[in-house]
Order: C-alpha cells, then structure tokens, then sequence
C-alpha cells in the first residue's frame, strides 16, 4: 500500500490531474450518450442499473428478462468502458487527494498520505468494479437461481453514493488544508519579510 501511495504522491501534478479529470469527463460523456441509448432502446426504457437509483434486488429481477441479446450486447461493451471510468475517477481525485495535501505542507498529512490516505478514492472505484462484475454476470449469464447475486449486487450499488460522498466530503476536507496551510506560510513570509 505505501509503494501505491508513494508512486500517487510522486506522480500527483496538476496536469496529471487534469488528464485524468478530463478522460474521466470524456468517458462520462461516451457513457451517457454513446453507451446508454442503445441499452434503454433495447430493453424499452430501462436505464442501466448502474446508473438506477434506489436499485433492489426486485428491481434487478425484474428487469432482467428485458435485456434480450440486442440489450445483453449494448451491455457489455458499456461494461468495457465502465470498467475504465471508475478507475480513472480513481486516480483523479487520488491525485487531487496528493498534490492538495502536499500544497497544505502539514508534515503529519502528508505522512497520512504516504500511509495509504491518498488511496482512500480507490474504495468507490472497487466497489463500482464489484458492482459491474456483478451486473454482467445477471444480464450476460443469469444463475439458474439469480436471488442472491442480486441482492449481494443491490447492496454493493447501494453503498456506491455514500462512499462517493465520503470521498467528496474528504476532498473538502483536503482543500480547507491546503488553503490553511498556504494561509500560514503565506503569514510567516509576510511576517519575516516586515
């Protein structure tokens, strides 16, 4: 863990937070109105059920005899790109996570994030991945008895937001600091200058 932190610490840049932030945009926008017409047409109106929200274990039984082999195909090369979207929103806000703890120059943050803090974003990207192998596996290949991958499913997307949220919540967190730290070396220069 601290040589994938330490590798995110060394690479973490604005510009690489920009690329990342920008294929994640570009994915976005391939996903939503590339990927998902074609799944919605052929299932006769239903949205994906990684972008369904509340999502249960009914709803993905319900919904599964709509995915006809038109819908199943649509599916998986949606999957192939929502494999790579989670992944890169990863490691934005991984690299957002390093270079605002390094611009914040708090010796013990940045300690935390050599320990493994700047990894906190890949927790949704895992659970979006889990979420995923899960949904192909209902709609490509259903058990003869689907009941329990779906409501292992449904429970995995349920957590998807609230990890999110705590990324984002963190983020926040993270610009405060570096502001308070910029703010206070921003003083003690001001202060050794006059």
């Amino acid at each position: 863990m601290s040589r994938m932190s330490n590798w995110i610490m060394r690479v973490a840049s604005w510009q690489t937070a920009l690329a990342t932030f920008t294929l994640a945009m570009v994915l976005i926008a391939v996903i939503t109105n590339v990927l998902i017409p074609p799944i919605v047409t052929a299932t006769g109106g239903l949205d994906p059920f990684d972008i369904t929200f509340p999502l249960s274990a009914d709803d993905i039984l319900s919904g599964l005899d709509r995915y006809n082999a038109e819908a199943q195909r649509a599916y998986l090369v949606f999957t192939l790109v929502d494999v790579v979207f989670p992944i890169s929103s990863g490691l934005f806000s991984s690299l957002m996570y390093a270079q605002l703890i390094s611009l914040s120059g708090f010796p013990w943050l940045i300690s935390a994030a050599k320990r493994g803090l700047v990894l906190l974003p890949f927790v949704p990207t895992l659970i979006d991945l889990v979420e995923n192998v899960g949904f192909h596996i209902l709609i490509t290949s259903p058990p003869i008895a689907p009941s329990l991958l779906a409501s292992v499913t449904a429970a995995v997307h349920g957590v998807k937001l609230p990890a999110m949220g705590v990324i984002w919540a963190t983020m926040s967190c993270l610009i405060v600091l570096a502001l308070a730290g910029k703010t206070k070396r921003w003083r003690q220069r001001s202060k050794t200058s006059s």
